[in-house]
């Protein structure tokens, strides 16, 4: 089961954090039903906590400008 998952839609990321017992692709199904995340996402799943801060910048002040990173995985601002 991820701890959570990262979103790269075409405007920008988002993350979606699982709470016990959830089921990932039901949680999936639901949010782009609802368009809370663009059907055309892709996205990585991480397994703690400590790995999606591994992979997210620090500082969420430009959080607008987040983007899945050029090459490997996690996110980077756009410049």
């Amino acid at each position: 089961m991820p701890y959570a998952r990262i979103w790269y839609e075409p405007g920008g990321v988002k993350i979606t954090y699982f709470v016990d017992g959830a089921e990932p692709g039901a949680v999936a199904a639901i949010l782009h039903k609802d368009g809370h995340v663009d059907k055309a996402a892709t996205f990585e799943d991480v397994e703690t906590e400590g790995e999606l801060r591994a992979l997210i910048p620090a500082d969420r002040s430009e959080r607008d400008k987040w983007q899945k990173k050029a090459s490997g995985r996690g996110v980077e601002v756009k410049r």
